[in-house]
């Protein structure tokens, strides 16, 4: 499905077929940020990365694609790496200097995408780190959207949404509400949908060694 398709049924709905009012610079905009939008909300799509990490080194940062880590095994001792906070930790002692295997993973509260090995590998470590994607930035209406065509209703809700919502014309923002609440059903009958099928649509591997 390509952004001018989603373009082209936006501006039907919104009567503005030549673009006189908006351009498509903010159309893409929004079809842009209503993809990752979704993205964030059912982490549809995922991808898996084999990392090395070398002996000493704790500190694991992932790519800014990444949206949600959900799973970390050490591919040697075939197990899984548990999830836990520096507050957990700290709880228990002094834990920083702690080298050995590898049995948990503490996330930066800054960010989902770094999160450090606990112990600190004492050997090279290998692991295979699954998450979901956000995709790429559309720039243009040629591009193509990743999620699939059962996904185009959102985009026109969410799209036409944002345009009307903050209108000034009262009957505009009206409309611009109740495509806002026909995109937010929409969504969750597709999350309810993905978990009683969780079906991926891309899956993708990579190595990296830090």
């Amino acid at each position: 499905m390509l952004v001018s398709d989603i373009i082209t049924t936006v501006r039907a709905l919104i009567s503005d077929p030549q673009g006189q009012r908006w351009d498509d610079a903010i159309l893409i905009s929004l079809i842009d940020e209503c993809q990752k939008f979704i993205c964030r909300k059912v982490d549809v799509l995922y991808n898996k990365e084999y990392i090395t990490v070398s002996a000493g080194i704790y500190d694991v940062a992932l790519a800014y694609s990444v949206g949600t880590v959900y799973k970390v095994l050490d591919t040697v001792n075939k197990r899984s790496l548990t999830f836990t906070t520096e507050e957990d930790l700290d709880a228990k002692g002094y834990w920083e200097d702690t080298t050995g295997t590898p049995t948990h993973i503490v996330f930066n509260n800054q960010s989902k995408r770094n999160f450090t090995l606990y112990p600190t590998p004492a050997l090279d470590t290998n692991i295979l780190v699954k998450y979901s994607v956000i995709p790429d930035t559309l720039t243009s209406v040629t591009d193509s959207v990743i999620l699939p065509e059962e996904y185009s209703p959102l985009f026109k809700y969410y799209v036409t949404a944002q345009l009307f919502m903050f209108d000034m014309d009262s009957m505009n923002r009206q409309f611009g509400n109740e495509q806002f609440q026909l995109f937010n059903a929409e969504l969750i009958n597709i999350k309810n949908d993905y978990a009683i099928n969780n079906t991926n649509i891309d899956r993708q591997t990579k190595q990296r060694k830090f």
